[in-house]
């Protein structure tokens, strides 16, 4: 696994090294790869990271009410994986961060919306706090559909801008990440 990793990493730095752009800038291929090599290096990595997620000394979870809770695991000092699940009256919102040396990675965010019965996901590839690829699906539940069932929807690519993304999962994100120090500083 972990040679994937650097051979994936390595492929990107290379890539990053030989690229050259021309007056117009970056052509829409050498951008497709680009892209597709970082989210590549960013699936590995979480796929790795989510192979820790089990109960175990790394593993915690915290309760913020009686419905509301984080878990995380750290790994190498860090929250690497935080997922979230926040309930309102109307909507059920689950959120799982990757983060990296401190800097989100991956985010897939998840929500049902009782009233209207849709469900949507979307999952967002970041570099330096900018998200540069985004994929999503949605489904509107018919009488006797599962919650489970939007999983059988295709991913398209995003069409929202990436301003609308992280308006819709940062709220989130602070709620967790507050959750995530506080739960780490009472712990030491």
């Amino acid at each position: 696994m972990k040679r994937v990793l650097i051979i994936l990493t390595a492929f990107y730095f290379i890539l990053n090294a030989c690229s050259k752009t021309n007056n117009a800038g970056t052509n829409d291929v050498q951008a497709l790869v680009k892209d597709t090599v970082k989210i590549a290096a960013i699936d590995t990595l979480t796929n790795h990271i989510d192979k820790e997620w089990k109960p175990g000394t790394n593993f915690h979870k915290v309760m913020l009410n009686d419905r509301d809770s984080v878990e995380y695991i750290e790994l190498n000092g860090e929250a690497q994986r935080i997922s979230s699940k926040l309930y309102t009256d109307t909507t059920a919102t689950w959120t799982t961060f990757h983060q990296v040396n401190n800097e989100l990675v991956l985010v897939r965010f998840r929500q049902f919306n009782m009233a209207r019965q849709t469900v949507k996901e979307a999952i967002s590839y970041l570099e330096k706090g900018n998200i540069f690829y985004s994929k999503e699906r949605f489904r509107i539940l018919k009488e006797g559909d599962q919650l489970g069932s939007f999983r059988e929807e295709p991913f398209v690519e995003n069409a929202r801008p990436t301003v609308e993304l992280l308006a819709e999962y940062k709220p989130y994100w602070e709620i967790t990440q507050k959750a995530v120090k506080e739960d780490i500083e009472k712990r030491k």
